[in-house]
Parts: C-alpha cells; sequence; structure tokens
C-alpha cells in the first residue's frame, strides 16, 4: 500500500512524519529538501532562490526525478505500506502555484517530466496536513513561502489529488502524537477494508462455481431422461423410478 503525506511548506510534516518512523512505519523523505541544502551548498541561499524561482518547471522536474527514484527503489526492495513526503503531484500543485501565465504553465508543463509522470500516478491513502499557525517563514532553511503561498499552495495540492480520483484526508494542527493517531487510525482503518475485497472476490468464484455445476446438473438431467426414454421404449410397461443415479 502506498500513501502519500502531503501539505504546504510549514505544515508540520517533517516533525510528523520523523514520528510515524519512530512508530515502525516506512517512510520515503521528501527530495525537495536534501536538494535545496545541496543548491545552497553550490550557490548560496540568495542563488539558489533565485534559481528556483526563474527556473520552477526544470526545478520540480529535479525534483519528480529524484522521488520517482525513491519510490522505484522501495517498490524493487518490496518495501510493503510506504509513505512518502510529497509525491510528484505535490510538484506539479507546486508549479501551477508558481507560474504566472496559467497558458504558458500549461504548454511548458506537457513538455515537461512532471505532467506525464503524474497522469498515472495513485495512492492509496492521501494525508494533507494543514500549515502550522502561528505561522514561521524560516528564511534561514533557503524557503521564501508566505502564508498566502502556503494556503494557495495547499488548495492546489488538494485539486490536483482529487482531480485524480483521490480523496485526501485533512489532518488539521494538533499535536504530533494527535497527528499520528490519526493517520495510524486511516491505515487501519484501510487495511481492515482488505478482507472485504478478499471475500467479495471469494464470492464472485463460489458464484461462478455454482453456476458451473448447476449448468452440469441440467446436463446430467437431460442424459438422465434420455436414459430414462430409452428404458421405456425397449422394455413396454416398464415403469422408471424418479432417478436412475446419475444425481
Amino acid at each position: 500500500m502506498k500513501m502519500a503525506l502531503t501539505g504546504s511548506p510549514h505544515s508540520g510534516k517533517t516533525t510528523t512524519l520523523l514520528a510515524l518512523r519512530a512508530r515502525g512505519h516506512n517512510i520515503i523523505s521528501e527530495s525537495a529538501i536534501d536538494l535545496i541544502e545541496s543548491l545552497n551548498g553550490l550557490c548560496g541561499l540568495e542563488g539558489c532562490r533565485e534559481w528556483r524561482q526563474t527556473h520552477n518547471v526544470a526545478w520540480q522536474d529535479l525534483v519528480v526525478a529524484r522521488q520517482l527514484y525513491l519510490e522505484r527503489q522501495a517498490e524493487a526492495q518490496s518495501i510493503q505500506d510506504v509513505i512518502i513526503d510529497s509525491t510528484p503531484i505535490d510538484c506539479l500543485a507546486f508549479t501551477c502555484v508558481r507560474e504566472l501565465d496559467p497558458v504558458e504553465a500549461i504548454m511548458d508543463h506537457t513538455e515537461s517530466q512532471i505532467f506525464k509522470v503524474c497522469e498515472n500516478l495513485y495512492y492509496d491513502l492521501v494525508f494533507c496536513l494543514d500549515t502550522i499557525l502561528p505561522f514561521d517563514s524560516r528564511p534561514e532553511t533557503g524557503r521564501s513561502e508566505t502564508l498566502e503561498d502556503c494556503q494557495e499552495i495547499r488548495e492546489s495540492q488538494i485539486h490536483q489529488y482529487t482531480w485524480r480520483g483521490m480523496s485526501p484526508i485533512i489532518v488539521p494542527q494538533m499535536s504530533v502524537e494527535a497527528r499520528v493517531q490519526m493517520i495510524e487510525y486511516h491505515i487501519k482503518r484501510k487495511v481492515l477494508q482488505m478482507p472485504d475485497v478478499c471475500e467479495q472476490a471469494h464470492n464472485q468464484i463460489n458464484n461462478q462455481v455454482h453456476k458451473q455445476l448447476d449448468s452440469q446438473n441440467q446436463i446430467y438431467s437431460q442424459v438422465e431422461n434420455q436414459i430414462k426414454d430409452q428404458i421405456i421404449m425397449i422394455l413396454p410397461g416398464f415403469r422408471a423410478p424418479p432417478s436412475v443415479g446419475f444425481l
């Protein structure tokens, strides 16, 4: 089962994921934070911020490439029930918010890796964390989002997941322990639904078997009646019993 943990910057994703990891959950960390730290080391905070703002689609493509690598690595290792911190769908949501010209953004996205990748993505559960208030921009980390940016990003994330057939579960601002408990509740609820699916499949198989048996019984009945008719024709006055033992 693949699960997405999403939310705008400053929504407490990292803290929540650390708590989930401490409780034994498999976590794929967000790629953007590690990449930002690497870029900060190469061109400094201001240089990194300026490059990401002026090359938004290229930046999101870079994040998507690394995120997909981590997801495929988990699949190759057969890791079950993994929680992913910010998926490529989140990258698309960021891109849509950052682009000032929607028409130009759409044209860029159709040629972009991020747009193509998100067409076929699906997650069994999606958790969307509310932004933490009072808001702290934390400029020392290289992030540049305002509270208004975060609210817009959150709405874009919810829209992108919903548009692809998923129903994000909103996790409100509360203690880390309460958030973890809420997430684990929905995970257990999802897992408990799986036997129902298996039971439905089992019932479908049983129905098919019964239909086949009914069909065979009809054939046997026809053969039995034919034999009765033949006996009556051969032995005049013979009265056949109700059944000759075929069923």
